[in-house]
């Protein structure tokens, strides 16, 4: 028994160190780093909880952002995710990052009804998407949300 927790306590002691490397990379990786991670991680939570394919793809690097600019654009993919499950009955979703016109523009899409194909399209700019643009207004930025050609709908949002 000694034995075995002594492995046990080792195999932690080794899981914490590379924690720790871990976050130092983070620490040391390029601007806008965070940002992308934390999507990454959403969106393996959300395809976890909901069965739908989710991908987060950093199209350019992103410059760094400070942590209001940062929750913003975290608290918009994230309610757009919630209306993707609740709404689109979608295959997959795509967050994908790039720097763009002197900031940082994120969009949100999916392939599932659009709005056309919602029978209440006004959750679109329901409360919670509403918030997220008068936020990223405060800060210099824009929110659209837009039904794609091809059914779908695409959530945009950009931050100087």
């Amino acid at each position: 028994m000694l034995a075995r927790l002594r492995g046990v306590e080792r195999r932690i002691a080794e899981a914490a160190s590379l924690f720790r490397e871990s976050l130092a990379g983070i620490d040391d990786a390029e601007p806008g780093r965070e940002l992308h991670a934390t999507l990454v991680a959403d969106c393996r939570a959300f395809a976890e909880r909901t069965g739908i394919l989710a991908r987060c793809v950093g199209v350019t690097p992103v410059p760094e952002l400070d942590a209001e600019r940062r929750r913003a654009l975290v608290a918009v993919a994230r309610e757009a995710l919630l209306n993707v499950e609740k709404h689109a009955r979608a295959g997959s979703v795509v967050v994908s990052l790039a720097s763009l016109d002197g900031g940082v523009s994120m969009a949100v899409a999916d392939d599932g009804l659009g709005l056309a194909g919602d029978p209440d399209p006004a959750w679109s700019s329901g409360r919670g998407l509403l918030a997220a643009r008068e936020r990223l207004e405060r800060l210099g930025g824009t929110l659209s949300v837009v039904s794609d050609e091809d059914g779908g709908l695409t959530v945009r949002a950009w931050l100087p």
